[in-house]
């Protein structure tokens, strides 16, 4: 099982991950953005052709800048095709390469993240929990231009590394970044 892969390789996170773990033990029904508990997503922090920038979008529902990506669909075979698929769909940047670092480590994701999305009235949606999976990607275009969907995404940066580096949703993850060697 995944979590139970990405916990070995990251002991020191295991109980931050006992709501996840408990939900997947109860068959608790995750894989289903229906679910107004709690599913799980996947995100793809996206690195420059050159890896000095991060593709970040403004994500229109939370208002806040967040690596793209959103939930699972029935269909993903893996969750970083679901990160990837997503990536594609918020930035339609087409020329994304898996990280080698997660080939490496059985397809892991570098970070695992549960966090609360408030409700949203006009979607009909409760407050709920995502369990967000998150892969690195590489774009290799070299070109930064990049259009992005405006139904779902308001706005599109490619931000620094100091910029990620004190972003306090992507700390930690910039973190590992450096330290597992991914840049």
């Amino acid at each position: 099982m995944l979590l139970e892969k990405y916990q070995e390789k990251f002991p020191d996170e295991y109980a931050r991950h006992s709501l996840l773990s408990h939900q997947l033990e109860e068959n608790d029904n995750l894989s289903t953005r229906k679910n107004f508990t709690w599913h799980v997503t996947a995100s793809a922090l996206i690195l420059s052709h050159d890896q000095k920038t991060v593709a970040f979008i403004e994500n229109k529902n939370l208002s806040t800048w967040l690596a793209p990506g959103w939930h699972w669909e029935k269909g993903d075979d893996a969750m970083y095709n679901t990160a990837r698929r997503e990536a594609l769909e918020e930035t339609w940047i087409s020329m994304l390469r898996l990280h080698d670092w997660h080939r490496e480590h059985s397809y892991i994701p570098l970070h695992i993240d549960s966090h609360t999305i408030p409700e949203n009235p006009r979607k009909e949606e409760k407050e709920h929990t995502h369990h967000d999976f998150l892969y690195v990607f590489l774009s290799e275009d070299e070109d930064k231009t990049v259009r992005f969907n405006q139904e779902e995404v308001s706005g599109f940066r490619w931000l620094t590394h100091e910029e990620i580096q004190n972003h306090h949703k992507y700390a930690d993850v910039w973190e590992k970044i450096r330290r597992h060697g991914l840049l």
